[in-house]
């Protein structure tokens, strides 16, 4: 009777009619869905990273902060999104919104010793902003704009009036050849200091040096069930409930999509400490295809190597 079914019935029509609305936002205003889901975080199943990833997927550019561009929250920039400032490492909104504030009163930011002149953040917070590039706009290389900063900013307890009347003094007399920053450079700092790059993901740089059998995400939609398969990539995700009789369920992402990978409870014991923690992967498997869902049952499962550490912090449920 319907004492029996009324709770799951009652749920199944308010989650049908959230799921319509989403799925119809997405499809009309892309660019606007994916910043109001910015914004909205911390919430829901993904993070900031595989939605930064599927949004570009589906047509919608990401841009970096840019202190002369970006607010303390996200926004839409013609067709693409803006990514706010407060998602730098160190700064929050309170403290984002008094810069976004004083670019209105008084303009754009000219230089960096401007922006130290008009401001009174920290300096790892200015730090971390030109490292994802938020200051780009003024042409010069991240790691010149970082040994200026050192050169430039005074302490952070000085007043206001102090601060109007230091004098920008000629700081390229003081600079040092320095390295460029590589895509890589960047885009390690990206994960880092946003946990999101909008440029590059990480296994497009890792792809070349895989083995050739590795299969990108997006061929898997043309393979049969029960083929055997090899994919690669960031776990995103990782699930155990309780009701799943000890499976494990891992979300893999490439640089062209995602995979769900099938962990059985005889591999995820003798692997535990890598499906529980090892930031990249190659899953050898088995491709099962279920009511419309593509999956890989993970055969043997082990660690990718990368140069360094860079993946953001994956979801875990249980």
């Amino acid at each position: 009777g319907f004492a029996a079914f009324g709770f799951p019935k009652s749920h199944a029509a308010a989650f049908g009619l959230l799921a319509y609305q989403s799925s119809w936002l997405r499809a009309y205003y892309p660019a606007e869905f994916l910043c109001a889901l910015f914004n909205a975080q911390p919430m829901g199943f993904y993070g900031p990273h595989v939605l930064l990833n599927d949004g570009r997927r589906h047509g919608v550019d990401v841009l970096p902060p840019d202190i002369n561009q970006s607010g303390a929250d996200c926004s839409i920039e013609g067709a693409a999104v803006r990514i706010g400032l407060r998602y730098t490492r160190g700064l929050s909104k309170e403290a984002a919104q008094p810069v976004e504030a004083e670019r209105e009163r008084n303009g754009e930011f000219r230089s960096l010793f401007n922006f130290l002149e008009r401001t009174s953040l920290k300096r790892e917070s200015i730090g971390n902003l030109i490292a994802c590039g938020a200051f780009d706009s003024f042409g010069l290389e991240r790691r010149q704009l970082l040994w200026q900063l050192g050169l430039l900013y005074r302490s952070e307890d000085r007043n206001r009036s102090e601060r109007q009347l230091a004098l920008a003094l000629p700081v390229e007399q003081d600079m040092v050849p320095l390295r460029p920053m590589t895509d890589w450079d960047r885009m390690t700092a990206d994960y880092t200091i946003l946990g999101m790059s909008p440029s590059h993901h990480p296994m497009a740089f890792l792809r070349p040096g895989l083995n050739e059998a590795i299969a990108p995400t997006h061929m898997l939609g043309s393979l049969e069930d029960g083929t055997p398969v090899q994919v690669a990539g960031m776990v995103v995700c990782r699930q155990r409930p309780g009701s799943a009789k000890g499976f494990v369920f891992l979300l893999l992402e490439d640089e062209f999509g995602l995979a769900n990978i099938i962990v059985r409870p005889h591999l995820y014991e003798a692997e535990r400490s890598l499906v529980r923690a090892e930031p990249f992967v190659v899953v050898h498997g088995t491709l099962e295809r279920r009511d419309g869902t593509l999956n890989v049952v993970a055969r043997r499962i082990s660690a990718l190597a990368t140069p360094q550490a860079i993946a953001p912090q994956a979801h875990n449920f249980g």
